[in-house]
């Protein structure tokens, strides 16, 4: 086998193995600018959510329950981490505005009234705190209506007693005033 020689001296395997490695660096190039465009799309799609969800962690953290919470529509963890989320950002509104509901009833004097939120999980001892306080509350204001009753009946007995004896004190002044007219009348007779 012959070796063909250019002009300067390079076999012409030389130079094809010199232009397979230039298109094999420029296809590895391409490559990675192609990667690396997907990559950037790829992780934009991954965090873009994460970083919602952070972002209305925040606002939850400083007492807002009121911001939407954007739920990606994704099948895999950050799906079910943005719906999981959601539910429990809607299940603490539910629960601050029954709490807010309630307490405004037992202000207006509505002792009657009963949390009606589905409380779950720890949040079950809030609602039997709220159910025992309205419990206590009711037998509070039951014994002192009984002790109302009983002040009332007591009072009218006095006035009762009362009355009798202011009568008993008129009879016995209209008694004195008759005796007295009869020992002056006796007197007059005697003198």
């Amino acid at each position: 086998m012959k070796k063909l020689r250019g002009s300067r001296g390079v076999t012409l395997t030389e130079t094809l193995c010199t232009v397979l490695i230039v298109l094999l660096l420029i296809c590895g190039a391409v490559s990675m600018v192609i990667g690396s465009v997907l990559m950037g799309r790829y992780a934009t799609r991954v965090v873009k959510p994460i970083r919602e969800v952070t972002d209305r962690m925040t606002l939850l953290s400083q007492g807002d329950v009121n911001t939407e919470v954007k739920i990606s529509d994704r099948k895999d963890e950050i799906g079910t981490l943005t719906a999981a989320f959601h539910e429990t950002v809607e299940a603490l509104k539910s629960y601050i505005l029954d709490i807010k509901r309630v307490l405004h009833e037992i202000s207006d004097g509505n002792l009657q009234t009963a949390p009606q939120a589905d409380f779950r999980g720890e949040f079950i001892d809030i609602r039997s705190s709220m159910d025992n306080i309205l419990n206590a509350l009711n037998g509070t204001f039951s014994d002192i209506l009984g002790t109302t009753e009983q002040v009332s009946n007591s009072a009218d007995q006095f006035s009762a007693g009362a009355q009798t004896l202011s009568q008993g004190a008129t009879e016995q002044a209209s008694s004195v005033e008759e005796l007295a007219a009869t020992i002056s009348e006796i007197s007059m007779d005697i003198s």
